[in-house]
């Protein structure tokens, strides 16, 4: 992510599993950390910043449980933030999470680091239109500044095209000027025979050390390439 934070307080964690260290890089800089999963019964690790829900984000809810990104962003202590950080690592369910979003509590998020799961299922055409109405969607408000696929998953072919099954893409405000990397990006939990400086956790800046300059022009080519998926 972008050392860009604005005036945020809180940053939200969709999807937590058995892997927090993204939470405690955002927690170390002051930021209260909504964390959101009905899959575990709480994080790995305990932190005052942490505030944890045992519960589904979706698109469409589901069950009595669920809730979507909007019903979070519209929660009382959200209420009032239009810089909030985000993290969606939701195993499939970031597609129609992104798809059903309005544009105005898009908006409202700084900056959004998310894990894109199964483009295997690309050729199917429901999937695909809502994956393509995801990336439409978020492209309204955000811009791409890095992209990286994920170790962890294989490639799939797309087109004759090889491409990541799994990749994770930062976003950040299109309303709002280029800045330095961060220190915080959703982790890959690679395979041993794979693991690398880039794997770890907390050392991990999403980008590479260019200057501003250059962040800036290459931004346009990068967000291409994801929306012309």
């Amino acid at each position: 992510m972008l050392d860009d934070f604005g005036d945020a307080r809180v940053a939200l964690s969709l999807g937590v599993g058995p892997e927090v260290s993204w939470d405690a890089d955002v927690a170390a800089l002051g930021l209260r950390v909504l964390q959101f999963d009905h899959t575990v019964e709480g994080p790995p690790q305990a932190n005052d910043r942490f505030v944890f829900h045992r519960t589904r984000v979706v698109g469409t809810p589901r069950a009595a449980t669920d809730v979507t990104l909007a019903d979070i962003m519209r929660r009382d202590e959200l209420a009032a933030d239009h810089d909030v950080i985000v993290k969606i690592d939701v195993e499939g369910f970031e597609w129609e999470i992104l798809a059903g979003t309005a544009t105005g509590e898009l908006a409202r998020i700084r900056q959004i680091a998310i894990e894109f799961h199964h483009m295997r299922q690309f050729i199917e055409p429901s999937w695909r239109r809502t994956a393509l109405a995801a990336l439409a969607n978020l492209h309204r408000t955000h811009a791409c500044i890095h992209i990286h696929g994920n170790n962890w998953s294989p490639f799939t072919v797309i087109g004759g095209i090889p491409f990541p099954d799994v990749f994770e893409a930062t976003f950040r405000s299109a309303q709002r000027p280029c800045a330095q990397p961060f220190g915080g990006d959703i982790p890959d939990h690679a395979r041993p025979s794979m693991q690398s400086k880039s794997a770890r956790p907390v050392s991990r800046t999403v980008g590479t050390t260019t200057t501003r300059q250059r962040k800036c022009q290459s931004e346009t080519t990068i967000r291409r390439k994801v929306i012309s998926l």
